[in-house]
């Protein structure tokens, strides 16, 4: 399925509610919605959208050939200023939370994994990906996310303790910095009714999406724990091997 035109460009933080938000937003719209899930099979795609080397004809490509209408959550929420101006017929949703819980939210799944990421030795997937990726899920989404400056402010002032503060700075910043007209600020907990009237359309015979996507970032981070486990298993091997060689050498040497 393609489409030529783009619908809506979520521009709400992870963390707010925005799996259960794709998942409506597809039972409403004529296309998919695209969210972190979906970069993942974009690995190649956002290595060259971070290091600034795709053009505007095939970023917008990438969504439209694929038959996307519409984006939530990272990668693509920290790059909704380039979506507003490729697509400015989009309408745009701001997901929110209360700000404590979303703070709490974010120690609990972001955090946990930024953090392993950046700790030994899974820092050395930050080079070794081409290789490790053979044996174990790629990181590379992961690293390219860390390219993006907001992504690693987001995540730098919540570790300091600032994470309310700068989630009610994003919220008013957007706000802002949005015309009215084409904003909904939206709270999952409101359901169907102030979704589907911004986009008038009819209310589904169903109930509102509701997915507590914690658990695919705990699944996330076994899968970032296997790399790990992987990598210090690789090393060990490496290790005995140089060990065996350097022993047989002296062996020979001292013969």
């Amino acid at each position: 399925m393609s489409s030529k035109e783009f619908l809506m460009i979520g521009v709400g933080l992870p963390r707010t509610g925005t799996t259960s938000t794709k998942k409506a937003l597809e039972l409403i719209l004529p296309g998919k919605c695209y969210h972190f899930n979906e970069s993942l099979n974009h690995e190649e795609q956002w290595t060259r959208i971070c290091d600034g080397k795709m053009s505007d004809e095939e970023f917008k490509n990438l969504f439209l050939s694929n038959g996307f209408v519409a984006c939530v959550d990272t990668p693509l929420v920290f790059s909704y200023e380039r979506l507003m101006r490729l697509f400015p017929g989009a309408k745009i949703v701001l997901n929110v939370r209360d700000p404590s819980s979303w703070v709490r939210s974010m120690e609990k799944t972001l955090c946990v994994n930024n953090a392993y990421i950046v700790s030994f030795p899974m820092i050395l997937t930050k080079w070794l990906n081409p290789i490790t990726k053979h044996f174990a899920e790629s990181t590379a989404i992961y690293w390219n996310m860390k390219k993006m400056k907001p992504y690693e402010e987001m995540i730098e002032q919540t570790f300091k303790g600032n994470g309310e503060e700068y989630f009610k700075q994003h919220i008013d910043k957007m706000k802002e910095s949005i015309p009215k007209e084409k904003l909904l600020v939206f709270n999952v907990k409101e359901g169907w009714e102030p979704l589907c009237n911004f986009f008038n359309v009819p209310i589904p015979n169903e109930p509102f999406p509701n997915f507590n996507d914690s658990e695919i970032f705990r699944n996330s981070y076994q899968n970032l724990h296997k790399i790990g486990e992987d990598l210090k298993l690789f090393f060990q091997i490496c290790l005995f091997i140089f060990v065996v060689f350097v022993s047989i050498c002296c062996y020979f040497l001292m013969s």
